[in-house]
């Protein structure tokens, strides 16, 4: 005949069973609490990245993809300055009354002379940027009519000079930078530069990423940023 359970062998199996379950319970626990963490960084990670990426779209011009990357030029959107507690406009966008090379632009605040020996306005801004010589004179174009990038020298507060008859009048836009996001080996790359220059220098913006997009929807792009299989969707204006 089997030998049944005494009532003691029933407990100890009993308190066996409990102690595995609590075992089990409470790694089941820390890694639900492990991966809701993980998803919770991963969600912080991609909204910073959107939100950035959304700032400088707002600015672009002339977004282009080439392979994994996509640049555009940046527009300077800082238009009002500030000297001795009054505002002045730095630049109306506006180029008028040639004369050979050089052009009007009227209202505007390339140059504002604070004293004989301090300069400050639109190119000291600019020059500061990219920590370039306190002489230089360069800023650039968009000019809205062909829509061309353009190199300008500012001959005075108010007077560009292009070097070849390039530019004619009309509007344009004061271009800050030429900026570009490259995805390689499931990282995304930010690069900063002149206008004109090769975007060489990069820094690191996210890493783990699985996919990223930028969709021209005309007056607006959708941008789309996936890191593992999280994805996160914006639309930029």
């Amino acid at each position: 005949m089997k030998k049944a359970f005494s009532l003691l062998e029933l407990i100890i199996v009993l308190c066996l069973a409990s102690f595995l379950f609590l075992c089990i319970f409470s790694l089941m626990a820390h890694f639900q609490k492990f991966t809701t963490s993980h998803k919770s960084t991963e969600l912080i990670k991609l909204n910073s990245a959107l939100i950035q990426i959304d700032k400088f779209l707002s600015r672009c011009v002339e977004l282009k993809q080439i392979q994994n990357s996509y640049t555009c030029l940046l527009k300077d959107t800082a238009n009002l300055l500030l000297f001795d507690g009054q505002v002045f406009i730095g630049s109306s966008g506006l180029l008028t009354n040639k004369k050979d090379l050089v052009y009007e632009v009227p209202k505007s605040h390339f140059i504002y002379d604070i004293s004989s020996r301090t300069y400050k306005g639109v190119l000291k801004n600019h020059n500061d940027l990219f920590a370039k010589k306190s002489n230089s004179k360069e800023l650039f174009i968009y000019t809205l009519e062909d829509k061309k990038l353009k190199k300008a020298q500012v001959v005075s507060t108010q007077k560009l000079s292009f070097e070849k008859d390039e530019a004619q009048e009309g509007f344009f836009l004061l271009i800050e930078a030429k900026i570009a996001w490259t995805l390689q080996d499931d990282k995304l790359f930010f690069s900063y530069a002149l206008p004109n220059a090769s975007l060489n220098k990069q820094s690191l913006m996210l890493e783990d990423l699985s996919a990223f997009e930028i969709e021209n929807l005309g007056q607006m792009y959708n941008i789309k940023l996936c890191m593992r299989e999280l994805c996160l969707q914006k639309v930029s204006y």
